[in-house]
């Protein structure tokens, strides 16, 4: 036999019975010749006597008969391995020949090398043979005594193994093979749950550390009525005590896994002091009790710095990363959850409300959340509390400028930098506001400063109680300024505040005198930049802003030496928030000095109408500019610049629905709708009606979706506007198919397949062909769908139209499948064929990187495979799709996923692991309340008792799921299937 050819016989007993010849699958038909070759393969060199094995398979049945059942038997074994050779048979004795090629696992798992001589990997080798338990499905009593041997086998070398990984400090393999431990037994095993917590700790995951711990505990009490032992509660403690996370590296990855996402912004000057602050922050984040920290305190106290600088020590030790998230421009929770969804790449799919798939993509994702500026957005706290509700291992830190009110949240008010409190205090320059001061007077002016400065400056650092953008703006006039002078006039305008708004907070009113004098030092066209900056959210570029100011590039460097303007990026510049707020209100006040705002904002309305058609095909250049953008068209519509709104709302349409800006994109179109009645537009009207409509339908929200296009419709054809006609049917139609009414959809679909005809748009027509294929599918037309569906295929294979060709070839594939029970003799080649799509579909999947059709690709791939008796690849392909679908967080296809794997165990005989997942499968179909659901996975729970011999819990369970799909107005196509079982095993009604 040649290294790379498979053995002459393999025999696979651990985790199920499989049998091959030469790599060919075997089927061995009788459950007595089944046994009878498990018995041989685990006793092999031993010689077992006929009467014996006679005895031991029929111990009920006299003598003369066992024997003739186990000739029997013999003889189907031999038939099915195709030779008489592999069984030696000696007088009244047989044996397996091991002269054979022959590979058992069984007999490889149990080494006659012992245990303690074997190194790690070759202990790990004979650990991965057991794959799990021996014969699962077969409950002799000689297979029960063996299954129980070989388990407690397994049991010591994993204690063994577990032992070996912590000597050796392999922190990340004890992990693995810790959990592989618990999922491999039966029994609660404190020895896994104990290396589960060393390994956790020694890798820097206290959080899933105290998870581990609080499972152990749950599983103690839930099998034993008994609480962990005095050991597991000792390492507890003593891993409690130990450093702190804070105080330790992050632990490093390994060298071959790619470094989870990190993002967070930089900054161009080093953070200075903050120190007792950065090592209370890591204290709290390291505590698993603490899910949610609020950084309080003012604007410009240095929140966001502070939350950024508290990220870096973590880095790598949240397994799904961390995110810093930017909300200055979200006001609501729905703008909260797309911007959320942006900074974690997530893409929105299917019918599931937005808020609800966030929370699902991050239920079981271990994440760092950092969300700057909360107090933006209305109602975050109530969104923010289902979110870590739902989130077990999410962990958020933020910056807001007053606490949330959660009952888990923790609250750390963020102080201004330390600063002398008395006018005679010693070593100025130990304090960091001072330090501040200092560095920025070096980094600006190059200067050297006195003692006698200093002491100046420590007065300025007390007048504004230590607030570093306050420190910053005062410090950029030293190069122009002596510190004293500066001191005295904030001093100045300080006493003014006070007395003109005593009930300010005073730090608020420190801060403010500082943004007053700077103000003051201004020349005029500082002073005009400055204020016309103000129109810009989110930041801007250089090109934007001196086309918006009409001012030179020169005076842009001019604001930023004086820290009113900084850069953020490669080309990317911004205000402070509260600079900006400041900014606009000298803006409108200038009116009465002759500046006119409404120009200032036009101009802005225009260089982004002018952006936004240049790169409308170029959804990347939009990501920093969202929020101007939404910004023009308020200023536009403000102005009454009706035709910049249209023109704006029209280039972002595509945008919007790529990049699931939905809720701002239907903001947009109210004001876009008034835009198109004030011109007295009836077509822009309708424009604007089809694309509104088709971001409600994007949202699932058909009900105000389809009165938009309703409008739309009847616009154009009072118009006679052929293209808004066929695009109103085209989402009219939509919503017919995906609200299961064939007859409208079938009728609008026609309609909307002349109108792309007539107008020459192929790309048009292809989609209506396919939307008319699902109705065709639905209806159980299927020859129909799959010539629909191929025309469909060949217009978007002209036009590589990949994307959409993935969708079209898996309906394809799904039509094949079901077709072949209206032609049963064709079965063979419609799988086939089926296969063929799914194949073309996966090219086109790995080609795109769609990673979500990929994952109903491997489903299908699946469900053909076992149908064409192909579990290893079916299950393969299931195990992908489920594992996609629980990165994205989609319960629902997670839920047909298990149900389609339940199934395949089914097919495989192996019923325990199709319960496991059957049961997991409806126990998401019952979060969703997908009662329809649940008729068909009940009805999988009850073939998998019936085949683990328990036909009693298998009959109640079919009538309680008959029972249930008698409830529903149309009949459940699972109610034949469930009638023909209770009847085929004589269940009592």
């Amino acid at each position: 036999m040649s290294p790379s050819s498979p053995p002459a016989l393999e025999i696979r007993l651990l985790g199920r019975f499989e049998v091959k010849r030469n790599g060919e699958l075997v089927r061995v038909p009788l459950h007595a010749a089944q046994l009878l070759l498990a018995y041989l393969a685990v006793k092999t060199g031993t010689p077992v006597k006929r009467r014996m094995l006679a005895g031991l398979f029929w111990p009920h049945t006299p003598d003369e008969g066992a024997l003739r059942n186990f000739r029997g038997a013999l003889s189907q074994l031999q038939k099915a391995l195709g030779s008489k050779n592999f069984i030696a048979q000696e007088g009244d004795t047989l044996e397996l020949d091991l002269m054979q090629d022959c590979v058992i696992d069984v007999r490889q798992f149990l080494t006659p090398k012992p245990t303690r001589l074997l190194s790690t990997d070759e202990l790990i080798r004979v650990i991965e043979l057991y794959e799990g338990e021996f014969m699962p499905g077969f409950y002799e009593e000689w297979v029960e005594t063996e299954r129980q041997d070989l388990q407690n086998k397994f049991e010591q070398r994993m204690e063994t193994l577990l032992e070996r990984l912590r000597d050796e400090k392999n922190w990340k393999s004890l992990r693995e093979w810790g959990q592989t431990f618990l999922t491999r037994v039966d029994r609660t095993s404190e020895k896994a749950y104990r290396a589960l917590i060393l390994a956790h700790f020694h890798l820097g995951e206290r959080a899933q550390m105290e998870a581990v711990y609080r499972q152990c505990e749950a599983a103690l009490k839930k099998e034993l009525e008994i609480e962990p032992s005095t050991d597991t509660k000792r390492l507890l403690e003593e891993l409690r005590s130990k450093i702190l996370p804070s105080e330790l590296p992050p632990a490093p990855l390994p060298p071959s896994s790619a470094e989870p996402p990190f993002s967070a912004p930089t900054f161009a000057t080093p953070c200075v002091g903050r120190e007792a602050e950065l090592a209370q922050i890591q204290q709290r984040l390291a505590d698993p009790d603490c899910h949610l920290l609020t950084l309080t305190g003012l604007g410009g106290i240095g929140k966001t710095r502070l939350m950024t600088e508290a990220l870096f020590p973590w880095r790598g030790r949240f397994a799904q990363g961390i995110f810093f998230v930017s909300l200055a421009a979200a006001t609501s929770v729905e703008q909260m959850i797309t911007t959320l969804a942006d900074a974690l790449k997530f893409n929105f799919y299917g019918k599931d409300p937005p808020r609800q798939q966030l929370i699902d993509y991050v239920r079981e994702k271990q994440i760092l959340l950092a969300l700057d500026n909360l107090e933006q957005v209305e109602q975050a706290a109530e969104f923010l509390e289902s979110l870590l509700s739902h989130a077990p291992q999410l962990k958020i830190i933020a910056t807001a400028r007053e606490r949330l009110h959660l009952p888990q949240e923790w609250i750390f008010d963020v102080p201004g930098l330390s600063f002398p409190t008395q006018a005679d205090a010693r070593n100025l320059a130990d304090y960091d506001a001072v330090k501040l001061c200092v560095l920025a007077a070096k980094r600006l002016a190059n200067l050297t400063l006195t003692d006698e400065d200093l002491s100046h400056i420590a007065r300025l650092t007390r007048l504004v109680g230590g607030m570093p953008l306050a420190l910053e703006m005062a410090a950029a006039w030293l190069r122009a300024l002596p510190v004293a002078e500066i001191a005295q006039q904030i001093e100045k305008n300080l006493s003014w505040l006070i007395s003109a708004a005593p009930n300010v907070p005073e730090r608020q009113h420190s801060l403010r005198a500082v943004f007053d004098y700077s103000w003051r030092l201004l020349n005029e066209s500082e002073k005009r930049l400055f204020r016309r900056l103000a129109v810009f959210r989110g930041g801007f570029q250089r090109t934007a802003a001196e086309k918006v100011t009409q001012e030179p590039f020169s005076l842009f460097v001019s604001l930023m030496d004086k820290s009113l303007v900084r850069r953020v990026g490669d080309d990317r510049y911004e205000l402070h928030g509260l600079l900006r707020q400041f900014a606009e209100e000298k803006l409108y006040a200038s009116a009465v000095e002759g500046e006119r705002p409404a120009e200032v904002e036009a101009k802005f309305a225009h260089y982004f109408l002018e952006y936004a058609g240049l790169h409308q095909h170029h959804y990347d250049r939009f990501e920093l500019e969202w929020d101007n953008l939404h910004a023009a068209i308020r200023a536009a519509h403000r102005n009454q610049l009706w035709a910049v709104v249209l023109g704006l709302t029209e280039s972002l349409s595509e945008a919007w629905l790529a990049s699931n800006h939905l809720t701002e994109a239907r903001q947009m179109y109210a004001l876009a709708q008034t835009a198109a009645l004030a011109l007295n537009h009836p077509r822009g009207l309708a424009r604007v009606q089809n694309h509104w409509g088709r971001a409600c339908v994007e949202q699932n929200d058909y009900a105000e979706g389809k009165l938009h296009l309703a409008e739309a419709l009847e616009i154009s054809r009072a118009e006679n506007d052929a293209a808004g006609m066929a695009q109103a049917s085209y989402q009219l139609g939509y919503c017919a198919v995906e609200e299961a009414e064939w007859g409208e959809a079938e009728r609008l679909l026609t309609v909307c397949q002349d109108l792309y005809a007539q107008l020459g748009n192929q790309l048009g027509l292809a989609e209506a062909i396919f939307e008319q294929a699902r109705v065709c599918y639905h209806r159980d037309q299927l020859a129909e769908a799959i010539r629909l569906a191929t025309q469909a295929l060949d217009i978007q294979t002209t036009f590589r139209q990949e994307n959409n060709q993935i969708r079209v070839l898996r309906l394809l594939a799904n039509s094949c499948v079901e077709q072949r029970f209206n032609e049963p003799r064709a079965e063979a080649a419609l799988l086939e064929q089926g296969w063929a799509y799914c194949q073309q579909a996966l090219k086109l999947c790995e080609q795109t990187q769609n990673q979500d059709e990929l994952a109903l690709v491997m489903r299908s791939l699946a469900s053909i495979a076992k149908l064409r008796g192909d579990v290893d690849s079916a299950l393969k392909y299931v195990r992908r799709s489920l594992a996609l679908q629980k990165h994205k967080g989609n319960r629902r296809d997670q839920s047909i996923a298990l149900y389609e794997l339940g199934m395949i165990y089914i097919k495989a005989r192996q019923y325990a692991l199709a319960l496991e997942a059957s049961q997991q499968s409806l126990q998401l179909c019952q979060q969703l309340q997908d009662a329809f659901g649940e008729v068909y996975i009940s009805t999988t729970i009850g073939d998998a008792y019936h085949g683990l011999g328990e036909p009693a819990r298998a009959c109640e369970i079919w009538r309680a799921a008959l029972i249930q799909a008698k409830q529903f107005a149309s009949p459940h196509p699972q109610i034949s299937a469930l009638q023909q079982r209770l009847q085929q095993n004589n269940c009592a009604p």
